[in-house]
Protein backbone atom coordinates (compact mmCIF):
# COMPACT_ATOMS: atom_id res chain seq x y z
CA UNK A 1 0.00 0.00 0.00
CA UNK A 2 1.30 3.56 -0.92
CA UNK A 3 1.57 5.92 1.55
CA UNK A 4 2.69 9.33 1.97
CA UNK A 5 1.81 12.20 -0.48
CA UNK A 6 2.24 9.26 -3.74
CA UNK A 7 -0.73 8.02 -2.08
CA UNK A 8 -2.50 11.28 -3.07
CA UNK A 9 -1.75 11.00 -6.65
CA UNK A 10 -4.96 11.72 -8.36
CA UNK A 11 -4.82 10.29 -12.04
CA UNK A 12 -7.26 11.52 -15.20
CA UNK A 13 -7.13 8.03 -16.36
CA UNK A 14 -5.36 4.94 -16.91
CA UNK A 15 -1.99 5.46 -19.22
CA UNK A 16 -2.54 3.98 -22.46
CA UNK A 17 -0.29 3.50 -25.52
CA UNK A 18 -0.14 6.07 -27.95
CA UNK A 19 1.29 5.63 -31.72
CA UNK A 20 4.89 7.27 -32.04
CA UNK A 21 5.75 6.87 -35.70
CA UNK A 22 8.51 8.24 -37.51
CA UNK A 23 7.22 11.01 -40.29
CA UNK A 24 9.62 11.62 -42.07
CA UNK A 25 13.85 11.91 -42.57
CA UNK A 26 13.87 16.29 -42.93
CA UNK A 27 16.96 17.60 -44.48
CA UNK A 28 16.82 21.04 -43.91
CA UNK A 29 19.67 23.91 -43.91
CA UNK A 30 22.22 21.53 -43.76
CA UNK A 31 21.01 19.07 -40.93
CA UNK A 32 19.45 15.52 -41.10
CA UNK A 33 16.52 14.86 -38.55
CA UNK A 34 14.50 12.55 -37.89
CA UNK A 35 11.01 13.88 -37.31
CA UNK A 36 8.46 11.88 -35.00
CA UNK A 37 5.23 12.51 -34.32
CA UNK A 38 2.69 11.00 -30.92
CA UNK A 39 -0.60 11.48 -30.55
CA UNK A 40 -3.15 11.60 -27.91
CA UNK A 41 -6.64 9.51 -29.30
CA UNK A 42 -5.41 9.96 -33.00
CA UNK A 43 -2.85 7.92 -35.19
CA UNK A 44 -1.26 10.61 -36.03
CA UNK A 45 -0.51 14.49 -34.84
CA UNK A 46 -2.12 17.56 -36.70
CA UNK A 47 0.47 18.42 -40.06
CA UNK A 48 0.43 22.01 -38.24
CA UNK A 49 1.82 20.79 -34.99
CA UNK A 50 4.03 18.80 -37.12
CA UNK A 51 4.81 22.19 -39.36
CA UNK A 52 5.12 24.27 -36.29
CA UNK A 53 7.77 22.50 -34.58
CA UNK A 54 10.05 22.48 -38.04
CA UNK A 55 9.64 25.96 -37.68
CA UNK A 56 10.88 25.73 -33.97
CA UNK A 57 13.65 23.61 -35.27
CA UNK A 58 14.51 26.03 -38.20
CA UNK A 59 14.94 28.98 -35.99
CA UNK A 60 17.30 27.17 -33.05
CA UNK A 61 19.21 24.41 -34.53
CA UNK A 62 23.15 25.74 -34.51
CA UNK A 63 24.74 27.31 -37.67
CA UNK A 64 26.67 25.77 -38.99
CA UNK A 65 25.60 22.06 -38.58
CA UNK A 66 28.61 20.63 -38.51
CA UNK A 67 31.95 21.00 -37.25
CA UNK A 68 34.56 19.77 -35.39
CA UNK A 69 31.99 18.99 -32.10
CA UNK A 70 28.61 19.21 -33.96
CA UNK A 71 27.64 16.69 -36.56
CA UNK A 72 24.35 18.24 -38.35
CA UNK A 73 22.33 15.42 -37.16
CA UNK A 74 18.98 14.90 -34.91
CA UNK A 75 15.09 14.51 -34.39
CA UNK A 76 12.44 16.64 -33.54
CA UNK A 77 9.06 15.40 -32.55
CA UNK A 78 5.66 16.92 -32.33
CA UNK A 79 3.68 15.70 -29.17
CA UNK A 80 -0.17 16.27 -29.82
CA UNK A 81 -1.87 15.74 -26.19
CA UNK A 82 -4.70 15.49 -24.06
CA UNK A 83 -4.98 18.92 -22.95
CA UNK A 84 -1.64 20.60 -24.21
CA UNK A 85 0.85 20.19 -26.89
CA UNK A 86 4.84 19.82 -26.83
CA UNK A 87 7.91 19.30 -29.10
CA UNK A 88 11.22 18.98 -28.91
CA UNK A 89 14.39 19.49 -30.87
CA UNK A 90 17.42 17.52 -30.04
CA UNK A 91 20.93 17.34 -31.40
CA UNK A 92 24.04 15.68 -31.04
CA UNK A 93 27.64 17.46 -30.26
CA UNK A 94 30.93 16.43 -28.57
CA UNK A 95 30.43 12.69 -29.46
CA UNK A 96 28.03 11.58 -26.83
CA UNK A 97 25.91 15.29 -25.77
CA UNK A 98 22.21 15.34 -26.64
CA UNK A 99 20.82 19.33 -26.83
CA UNK A 100 17.22 19.07 -26.22
CA UNK A 101 14.73 21.84 -26.94
CA UNK A 102 11.63 21.60 -25.89
CA UNK A 103 8.12 23.91 -26.79
CA UNK A 104 5.26 24.09 -25.75
CA UNK A 105 1.45 24.93 -27.15
CA UNK A 106 -2.04 25.27 -25.17
CA UNK A 107 -4.95 23.26 -27.21
CA UNK A 108 -6.51 25.01 -29.45
CA UNK A 109 -4.21 28.00 -29.54
CA UNK A 110 -3.42 27.64 -33.39
CA UNK A 111 -0.22 25.07 -32.63
CA UNK A 112 1.63 28.78 -31.54
CA UNK A 113 4.70 27.11 -29.92
CA UNK A 114 6.34 28.79 -26.87
CA UNK A 115 9.76 27.94 -25.44
CA UNK A 116 9.35 25.76 -22.48
CA UNK A 117 11.13 27.55 -19.55
CA UNK A 118 13.74 26.42 -17.06
CA UNK A 119 11.27 25.52 -14.09
CA UNK A 120 8.16 23.69 -16.98
CA UNK A 121 8.76 20.37 -18.13
CA UNK A 122 11.38 18.35 -19.45
CA UNK A 123 9.67 16.00 -21.27
CA UNK A 124 6.70 13.56 -20.39
CA UNK A 125 6.26 9.49 -20.49
CA UNK A 126 5.89 9.56 -23.89
CA UNK A 127 8.09 11.49 -25.18
CA UNK A 128 11.00 9.71 -23.42
CA UNK A 129 10.29 6.60 -25.87
CA UNK A 130 11.70 8.78 -28.43
CA UNK A 131 15.08 9.54 -26.02
CA UNK A 132 16.05 6.78 -24.76
CA UNK A 133 15.12 4.86 -28.97
CA UNK A 134 17.20 7.33 -30.10
CA UNK A 135 20.06 7.35 -27.39
CA UNK A 136 20.07 3.64 -27.80
CA UNK A 137 20.51 4.14 -31.57
CA UNK A 138 23.25 6.48 -31.04
CA UNK A 139 24.97 4.41 -28.83
CA UNK A 140 24.77 1.01 -31.15
CA UNK A 141 25.47 2.77 -34.77
CA UNK A 142 27.88 5.75 -33.56
CA UNK A 143 29.47 5.50 -30.63
CA UNK A 144 30.34 1.45 -30.84
CA UNK A 145 31.14 0.82 -34.39
CA UNK A 146 34.61 0.73 -34.93
CA UNK A 147 33.89 3.69 -37.23
CA UNK A 148 30.45 5.38 -36.87
CA UNK A 149 27.44 4.39 -39.03
CA UNK A 150 25.46 7.62 -39.87
CA UNK A 151 23.42 6.73 -42.30
CA UNK A 152 22.47 3.09 -40.22
CA UNK A 153 21.28 5.68 -37.07
CA UNK A 154 19.22 7.89 -39.62
CA UNK A 155 17.73 4.60 -40.69
CA UNK A 156 16.64 3.65 -37.04
CA UNK A 157 14.08 4.82 -35.98
CA UNK A 158 10.63 4.24 -33.33
CA UNK A 159 7.35 2.96 -34.44
CA UNK A 160 5.29 1.72 -31.81
CA UNK A 161 2.59 2.10 -29.58
CA UNK A 162 4.04 3.01 -26.37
Amino acid sequence: MIKGPAASIELHGNYRPRPIRLRELWSVDGWRLKVYGIAYDSPAPDEKLIEAVKAAARAILPQPPRSDFRYGIGFICAHQGRTSSVAFVDWWENEDELHHKMFFAERGDAWELRPVRDDELTACSWDLAVVAFERDAWVRHILQPPTPEVEAYLNAHLNADV
